[in-house]
């Protein structure tokens, strides 16, 4: 079935150049989940930017982009 719009989203497979975003949208939804339910420490929070790197090669990670 073919539609007559676009998509607002493209998704498409992380790579290095998204890991600031990525890192940025993590610890913003984990601070506020944090507030939220007063878990004091959430390993989100910690992770580094290798932490990251090593996911995007370990796994087949997406990101889906507004465009």
């Amino acid at each position: 079935m073919e539609s007559d719009y676009q998509s607002l989203f493209q998704v498409r497979l992380a790579n290095y150049d998204d890991i600031p975003a990525i890192m940025n949208i993590t610890r913003e939804a984990f601070v506020k989940y944090q507030q939220m339910s007063g878990v004091e420490k959430l390993a989100a929070l910690e992770e580094s930017y290798n932490d990251v790197k090593k996911d995007i090669d370990r796994y087949k990670s997406c990101i889906a982009c507004i465009v």
